[in-house]
């Protein structure tokens, strides 16, 4: 493949709806780090912990396990809102000529007729992404390689069966 291909797939007008998703996906990181610090502050007040006080707080205290449980509950909450909004939605903009909306409710709506099988997918991804955490980021080498590599797979079978199921709403029209 030569370089111009190579760049000229990159500033395609199929990739601008791909920056757009980006800069979403950006916004809702900035967005779970504001809702973070505001936890913080509510539990915490404005005074500065470090790491050992802070971690000492969470483990001994019933504000600290609080803080904890309303945090993972909000935090997950919000990785599910971004994992719904981004599971179809990277993938298609790369294979089809859609805007980035378009892109974005097919994968929200993916999500929800196929709940359970999402859930576990998210729940596989937080679990291999995890281990590359712990392995000090160098898992990561494997990690998102396979990671991209099964998500293409999940979006070409659910969006054949989302394709099937427009189809098969259609005839019975």
């Amino acid at each position: 493949m030569s370089p111009n291909a190579v760049f000229g797939t990159l500033f395609s007008s199929r990739t601008k709806e791909l920056r757009w998703m980006a800069l979403v996906t950006g916004f809702a990181f900035i967005i779970w780090i504001d809702i973070a610090v505001f936890l913080y502050v509510i539990f915490f007040g404005l005074k500065e912990l470090n790491l050992a006080d802070l971690i000492g707080t969470v483990a001994t205290t019933p504000q600290g396990a609080l803080f904890l449980v309303v945090g993972n509950l909000v935090g997950a909450g919000l990785g599910m809102a971004v994992f719904s909004i981004t599971a179809i939605s990277f993938p298609m903009l790369l294979h089809k000529d859609v805007d980035f909306i378009t892109a974005m409710i097919t994968s929200v709506k993916c999500v929800i007729a196929n709940r359970r099988i999402m859930i576990s997918w998210a729940i596989f991804i937080a679990f291999l992404l995890a281990i590359s955490l712990a392995s000090v980021l160098l898992g990561m080498i494997v990690v998102l390689p396979l990671l991209g590599h099964a998500t293409w797979h999940l979006y070409r079978r659910a969006i054949r069966y989302d394709e099937a199921i427009e189809s098969n709403t259609d005839e019975k029209e």
